[in-house]
């Protein structure tokens, strides 16, 4: 038989008991072990449950990484732009104008 845990929140930091009962229907349930305390988690519910009734994304505004400009080289026409994503090495990257271009081709 297992014995209870002591688990740490990553949203408050507080220390939380994950009892043997809990454990069981965490186990019962294939839950993964949580790492929220109850209240966080409740918070958590309710804010996605918010966010679903105003339509708009579950994560908070502080929380969303900030969409600040990466400047790129367009693979289209070689000309520097800026972009609002942290572009992948292995895919090319396009300024708006060779985007829209590209895109409507492949729509085509």
């Amino acid at each position: 038989m297992t014995t209870d845990v002591s688990l740490t929140c990553i949203d408050c930091g507080d220390i939380f008991p994950f009892t043997v009962k809990d454990q069981e229907y965490f186990r019962e349930h294939n839950y993964s072990t949580p790492v929220r305390c109850r209240s966080c988690r409740a918070k958590r519910r309710q804010l996605r449950a918010a966010s679903e009734d105003r339509g708009v994304d579950a994560q908070p505004a502080a929380q969303q990484p900030a969409t600040a400009g990466v400047r790129i080289v367009c693979s289209g026409c070689g000309q520097d732009a800026e972009v609002p994503f942290q572009p992948r090495t292995d895919r090319p990257v396009y300024c708006r104008a060779c985007y829209e271009a590209h895109k409507s081709k492949r729509a085509s």
